[in-house]
């Protein structure tokens, strides 16, 4: 609070003061360039102009960023944030031999990585502690510079400290060939997070935001460094193209075995409730609705996730059921600028999908209904072997009326015939006592409150479920 109230204050002191220039133009420049690679593959000279000079004489003559770690001092929170224990100080400079016990259980520290992080003692070496073959932090960032006219919008993926943004900048303006009333504005927390950048002087101090300098004393001249590179591939003074991680199965699998470790709600495997199925609706549709109202149902669902391998899969299809073909097909997908599908965690490994379809005004009329499809780790089945079982439920059948036809108070009577047409199609307009409840209510009554599953109960419940499985 103390230090956002400051940079608040400050902030609104800097616009109403603000002189107005204009940096875009009638015709502005429009350019991008985004990067995206592993900061410890490479070695780089100083940004610094005589910085060299000021550098112990037996230092090498390239520097080198250090793979990701915490220090003690980020374990000691801040001054208006303290850590959870007190054995954590901000300024700290002595390790325990108790607390790198520990952390070299998790992932231990070499007497190289320390010596990279400097005077940061390491309390956890994030980015050699390995869950699934993923680092706990990774050593790849992106990077991204935009420039629209005249303005220069650097995209950087952590929190920068005032003199170490302030460096950043001027040396980006000291660019070959970068405009001379250009601009550059820094964003941080942008395409990811990976905490804070200081200079080498404030890293030292090893307080927390030193200690959440994940890649050592030299973190700031790197991206000093590499901006610098991109900002001359951008103004087109230089010429080594920026990388960019390519769209494969290998990368899909990494980032579904990611979220599986994330420690996020619901992820890794998925659980439907003892008398429920994936895909079952939590509320029933109208029998009919108007161009320009909203069709909104709830369903049992899994972690969506579990299907990014599949390209072009949509968790949401509208389908409309064609007298001509007689069978349904499909009218729109989630991709649809009238779809709009949401997915909630909910405990014990639940989650409910909501859906809405806004019928869009020309919408032919006829007999619709809203399947909702995805992919699920079974709880029980999923510990015993990690397979992933595709699920599907429908909503029941309703009726997309002509434009103008609907008028307000007017009751809807069931049209003769209309819903029967299809013989196989007559079960999903008897619709469940449960089913016609609200979406809250009828979740209520067949997901498991999250206040009953602990102990006994948790037990009772996971033994119950997996004699269902296995059909006892």
């Amino acid at each position: 609070m103390i230090i956002g109230r400051k940079q608040f204050e400050m902030a609104l002191k800097l616009h109403q003061s603000a002189a107005v220039s204009d940096l875009v133009g009638r015709d502005p420049q429009l350019a991008t360039v985004y990067d995206v690679r592993d900061v410890t593959s490479e070695a780089f000279p100083t940004p610094w102009t005589g910085e060299a000079n000021n550098r112990d004489q037996n230092s090498p003559p390239l520097l080198r960023v250090c793979p990701a770690a915490f220090g003690y001092g980020f374990c000691g929170g801040t001054v208006d944030g303290y850590g959870l224990f007190d054995y954590f100080t901000m300024g700290r400079r002595q390790s325990s031999v108790l607390i790198n016990l520990i952390r070299d259980i998790m992932g231990p520290v070499t007497p190289a990585d320390q010596a990279c992080h400097g005077t940061k003692q390491i309390c956890m070496n994030a980015g050699r502690i390995m869950w699934s073959d993923i680092p706990f932090m990774s050593n790849t960032v992106p990077t991204q510079i935009m420039r629209i006219g005249q303005l220069f919008i650097t995209a950087l993926p952590a929190e920068m400290t005032t003199m170490s943004g302030r460096r950043l900048v001027e040396h980006l303006k000291r660019t070959s060939g970068f405009p001379k009333n250009g601009k550059v504005q820094l964003n941080g927390l942008s395409n990811g997070y990976f905490f804070y950048v200081t200079t080498e002087h404030e890293y030292n101090g090893t307080y927390y935001e030193a200690g959440a300098t994940l890649y050592g004393p030299n973190t700031l001249a790197y991206y000093a460094w590499h901006l610098a590179r991109l900002m001359s591939h951008l103004l087109g003074t230089g010429s080594q193209p920026p990388l960019q991680l390519q769209a494969s199965d290998a990368n899909l699998d990494k980032s579904q075995r990611l979220e599986q470790i994330a420690g996020q709600p619901n992820t890794g495997y998925d659980f439907a409730g003892l008398t429920a199925n994936f895909g079952d609706p939590l509320n029933a549709t109208r029998r009919a609705y108007a161009p320009g109202e909203s069709v909104q149902l709830s369903f049992i669902s899994c972690n969506p996730r579990n299907s990014l391998a599949l390209r072009g899969h949509s968790f949401v299809l509208v389908e409309r059921y064609s007298e001509r073909l007689h069978r349904w097909i499909v009218a729109s997908t989630d991709s649809g600028l009238y779809t709009r599908f949401r997915w909630y965690p909910q405990a014990f490994f639940q989650s409910v999908a909501r859906v809405t379809w806004t019928i869009p005004a020309g919408q032919q009329p006829g007999d619709y209904r809203i399947r909702h499809q995805g992919h699920c780790r079974p709880l029980m089945s999923g510990m015993l072997a990690a397979d992933v079982r595709p699920f599907s439920g429908v909503s029941g059948r309703f009726r997309v009326l002509p434009d103008g036809l609907w008028q307000p108070g007017k009751s809807l009577m069931e049209e003769p015939g209309w819903a029967q047409r299809d013989s196989n199609l007559q079960l999903s307009l008897s619709v469940s006592p449960a089913a016609a409840m609200t979406a809250d209510a009828a979740s209520a009554l067949r997901f498991w409150p999250s206040l009953l599953l602990t102990g006994t109960n948790f037990c009772s419940c996971m033994l119950l479920n997996y004699c269902f499985s296995i059909g006892l």
